[in-house]
């Protein structure tokens, strides 16, 4: 008997996800999960869509700039 590997159902894939930790104070913690909760979403789905809209507004260019340093020449 052959195995297959046909897939069944369950949650389509998001896409490539890179794992990213916080510790935060356990009032906060408590107040996230009962937000996410209410919003139908996993604590992890919500504060990726938080911070998905907040770096959206960041200009990376604004960041990376870095000023010239003078330099005397000798002469």
């Amino acid at each position: 008997m052959a195995i297959t590997n046909a897939r069944r159902g369950g949650r389509k894939s998001k896409g490539d996800r890179k794992l990213v930790g916080s510790r935060m104070p356990v009032d906060t913690a408590s107040q996230l999960e009962i937000v996410a909760e209410a919003s139908g979403q996993t604590v992890s789905d919500y504060v990726a869509e938080i911070i998905t809209a907040h770096l959206s507004t960041v200009d990376l260019n604004l960041l990376k700039t870095q000023e010239e340093l003078p330099i005397i020449r000798a002469s």
